[in-house]
């Protein structure tokens, strides 16, 4: 599927909040969307944001072995916990 410009829905405007960019991106992309984070706190609000939006949102992140071992122990307990 191609992503042409003139096919996708108007993008939320200037001064649109976080939350109102990610309900356009889930409702433009569905489950295709996913969410890259490096588990930093800023990141850590999007993606609480994006899991009220949608609980199965997809997340991924690009480990370049730099991170901090604190980073991989909020990742361990915040992120991977179990459903339940």
């Amino acid at each position: 599927m191609s992503l042409a410009a003139a096919s996708l829905p108007t993008l939320p405007g200037e001064g649109a909040g976080a939350r109102e960019v990610l309900e356009w991106g889930f409702d433009t992309f569905g489950d295709r969307l996913a969410i890259c984070a490096s588990f930093q706190a800023s990141g850590m609000v999007i993606l609480d944001l994006a899991h009220r939006i949608t609980p199965n949102v997809r997340v991924f992140t690009i480990d370049t072995g730099r991170l901090p071992r604190r980073q991989f122990d909020v990742l361990l307990a915040d992120v991977l916990r179990p459903a339940g």
